[in-house]
């Protein structure tokens, strides 16, 4: 394990960006309490005892030391933030690297009365739709959750592997520690019929998670001298970033070590994950009120915009904005507008979003920003590497919001070969583009070849995949670049005022920034 060392100096990029995000962090966070204001009377003492456990952590830690803790645990207990699917993505990544046979995954997804309808769909006699049905899950949680929850019950019958459902009766009157011991005595339950070679992995609501929660009610059920192990994995707590931030380790730590049974998994800021739950409480599509989605993306243009010094405020605050709901308003109805997409209308001010994905929203207020700095609208950016400028910017401006997003490089291309002698149902489109972008970056080397040109010159499904692979890997290294100064806000500023429409220009900016920046280090991810 590392140890925390004393702190660099903070570039000038990266105590403005993190200023900026603590402001909109703050704003988020008001608004969240708006809405908990109307939850449980005993949500609050809850909700701080969680806190007051989760203040600060001993060492950076990794997810090899993480998974090597997992295996000599007999239970753990790992937290799930229900709107954010990084939380059930993690625990999926967890799981897949236990290789023992006597496995059960308990879930708080599941009611306990759903048992046999889990059995039955473990072994194959009903459907997915089945399964929801009897579980009453439509009506039990207000997401949509399932298709971030299918692959772990896909994992566990291919494994073999017992699934419980471990959410109890949804009594008004029923307290989180009523639910607490109810989880807790169906933990131990299924721990007794397993025997002390068997693991359980459960995922459960983050607040659960704390010391004297789930945990402690587990302890409590086994004599002092029996009691099981029990290891307590919590994710995304955001006193912890914020820890890492002043230590100027939030790019590069995904695990670190709370004490001895207790870790934290970091794949996602703080903003990704309030804003997961605000599109949840704040915004429906049939009842979005566009002035709040108006909001929403202004907050984030304006911080893509004060990070990167464009000076574009007064522009921002002149954008309109539509939703899923409102393709008719404007002139933009379904025959002119992708609902699959966002769209830009430059001469108008006016974009249209297709979802409020925080990802997006960036990439499209930075989409915005560059074409309106050119004076150009997005369709007249034709030529290869004027859409590859365009995508890197868009990409640079999703991680000044996100910065735990992950980009695809050389090495993911790489497997996508390498895995097609291994898988006969191989996509051919993804094996194509992944040849063409590794071929594009010996070229970047001054490797010459005589297929280079069809790199450019493709069918336009094919050139789309590059195009969007290149421009993802230049903003990735952009973005460290900039926040560690080796690129500053005046000369993101004049990149985004090159006049990268024409083929020529467009192609010596590209070249340009891949000497600049293409060594920029990129921090591993889980």
């Amino acid at each position: 394990m590392t140890e925390l060392k004393p702190t660099p100096k903070t570039s000038s990029q990266r105590a403005l960006l993190t200023e900026l995000q603590r402001r909109l962090y703050e704003r988020n966070q008001e608004r969240i309490a708006k809405h908990e204001q109307i939850l449980t009377p005993g949500f609050q003492a809850y909700r701080n005892n969680y806190l007051a456990g989760v203040s600060d952590f001993e060492s950076i830690s990794s997810f090899s030391d993480l998974i090597r803790e997992v295996r000599k645990s007999a239970i753990t207990i790992v937290g799930d933030y229900h709107t954010l699917r990084h939380s059930q993505k993690s625990f999926l990544k967890l799981i897949r690297r236990l290789r023992r046979k006597r496995v059960v995954i308990a879930l708080e997804f599941f009611p306990m009365s759903g048992q046999t309808a889990l059995n039955r769909w473990l072994g194959g006699l009903i459907g997915d739709q089945t399964l929801l049905r009897r579980c009453d899950i439509a009506n039990r949680w207000p997401w949509d959750l399932w298709p971030h929850f299918k692959p772990i019950l896909e994992l566990a019958r291919n494994r073999g592997w017992r699934v419980i459902g471990l959410d109890g009766p949804r009594e008004s009157q029923s307290s989180l520690a009523d639910r607490d011991r109810r989880m807790a005595d169906a933990l131990i339950q299924e721990y007794a019929g397993l025997g002390r070679h068997g693991r359980i992995l459960t995922l459960v609501g983050e607040l659960h998670v704390a010391r004297d929660h789930l945990p402690a009610m587990i302890q409590k059920g086994f004599p002092a001298e029996l009691s099981p192990r029990v290891l307590s994995v919590f994710q995304n707590t955001e006193s912890i970033y914020w820890r890492l931030v002043e230590h100027q380790r939030e790019q590069d730590t995904e695990v670190v070590r709370i004490d001895m049974d207790r870790f934290c998994v970091l794949t996602a800021p703080p903003l990704v994950v309030q804003q997961s739950y605000l599109n949840w409480i704040e915004y429906d599509e049939d009842t979005l009120d566009h002035e709040d989605l108006e909001r929403h993306f202004r907050r984030i243009a304006s911080l893509i915009d004060r990070s990167m010094r464009l000076r574009m405020q007064r522009m921002i605050k002149l954008v309109r904005v539509r939703g899923p709901a409102e393709l008719d308003v404007d002139g933009w109805d379904a025959e002119t507008l992708n609902p699959e997409s966002c769209s830009l209308d430059i001469g108008k001010r006016r974009v249209f979003l297709n979802n409020l994905n925080l990802n997006e929203v960036a990439e499209v207020a930075t989409r915005l920003l560059h074409c309106i700095r050119l004076g150009v609208e997005e369709a007249e950016l034709v030529t290869f590497y004027s859409r590859v400028i365009h995508e890197a910017f868009a990409f640079l401006g999703s991680k000044i919001i996100n910065a735990r997003r992950k980009g695809h490089h050389e090495s993911h291309f790489r497997k996508v070969l390498r895995e097609v002698k291994a898988n006969s149902s191989f996509d051919s489109l993804q094996l194509e583009i992944a040849a063409a972008v590794l071929l594009h970056k010996k070229f970047e080397r001054g490797k010459r070849s005589r297929g280079f040109p069809r790199v450019v010159d493709s069918n336009a499904r094919h050139r789309a995949g590059v195009i969007r692979a290149l421009g993802v890997m230049l903003g990735e290294r952009l973005y460290y670049a900039f926040i560690r100064d080796h690129v500053s806000a005046a000369e993101i500023r004049l990149l985004f005022d090159f006049p990268a429409v024409h083929a020529e220009q467009s192609a010596a900016l590209y070249f340009s920034l891949i000497r600049q920046v293409g060594r920029e280090r990129i921090p591993k991810r889980i």
